[in-house]
C-alpha cells in the first residue's frame, strides 16, 4: 500500500508541475500581448519625450500630442494647463494638420483604416486601443485590453464656445481628411468609430504616425 501511495504522489506531482508550467507560459504570452514594446523619441522643438509603438507596419505615438504651437487654435481640457501632460492639447483641424514633429504626420483616413484592419476591424479595434481599468475610463470600459499599445485615454473634446465634454467617456482623434473625419473611442464600446464630420470650431486630440 505504501509503495502504491508513493507512485500516486509522484504522478500527482508531475501533473501539478505540468499545470504550473502551462499557466506560466500562458500568462507570459498574455503579458506580451497586452504589453507590447515601446520606444521613445524626443520632439526637438520643445524637448518633450514621447513613447511610440509599432502596430502592423505603422509606428504610432502612444501618447496624445502636447506641443504648443506658436499659432493656431488649441485648448487644454477645461482650460486646465495641468491636464496637458497626461491628455495633451485639443487642436482644431487646421492646427492639427501642422503640429506633428519632423518625421511624423497627422494620420490619413487610409492610415486609420489600416490600423483598424490590423487590429481585427473597426468593430473590435477600439478595445485593443484603450487603456485598461476604470481609473481613467468610466465603467464598464468595455473590451479594453490595450493589446496594441496605443494606450488611448478618455480625453474628451472641445466643442467650441468654451464647452468641453466627454472626459472619462470618450476620446476623439483627427485624421488629415479634408472632410474633417474624426475617429473616436468610447467607454461603452469595444469598437473604433470613425468618419464623423465635425464643425471647424471643434477640437480633438492628435496622434501622429511616423513617415
Amino acid at each position: 500500500m505504501g509503495k502504491k501511495l508513493g507512485m500516486d504522489n509522484n504522478l500527482f506531482s508531475s501533473v501539478v508541475l505540468v499545470i504550473l508550467l502551462s499557466l506560466i507560459i500562458n500568462t507570459s504570452c498574455q503579458k506580451d500581448e497586452i504589453l507590447p514594446e515601446y520606444e521613445t523619441f524626443t520632439d526637438s522643438r520643445d524637448g518633450e519625450i514621447y513613447t511610440y509603438v509599432k502596430i502592423g507596419n505603422q509606428y504610432w505615438m502612444s501618447e496624445n500630442l502636447r506641443f504648443e504651437p506658436g499659432s493656431g487654435k488649441y485648448w487644454a481640457y477645461n482650460n486646465n494647463e495641468a491636464d496637458i501632460f497626461t491628455h495633451g492639447y485639443l487642436y482644431d483641424w487646421e492646427t492639427a494638420n501642422n503640429v506633428c514633429p519632423d518625421g511624423w504626420h497627422l494620420p490619413s483616413k487610409a492610415e486609420w483604416t489600416e490600423l483598424a484592419a490590423k487590429l481585427g476591424g473597426f468593430n473590435v479595434a477600439g478595445g485593443k486601443m484603450k487603456t485598461t481599468g476604470t481609473l481613467n475610463w468610466n465603467s464598464p470600459n468595455r473590451d479594453a485590453t490595450n493589446s496594441s499599445g496605443f494606450s488611448a485615454l478618455p480625453s474628451g473634446i472641445y466643442e467650441g464656445y468654451d464647452l468641453f465634454d466627454g472626459r472619462g467617456n470618450l476620446t476623439y482623434f483627427w485624421s488629415s481628411a479634408v472632410s474633417l473625419n474624426i475617429y473616436w473611442l468610447s467607454y461603452n464600446f469595444g469598437s473604433l468609430g470613425g468618419t464623423y464630420t465635425y464643425l471647424p470650431h471643434e477640437s480633438a486630440c492628435v496622434r501622429c504616425v511616423k513617415n
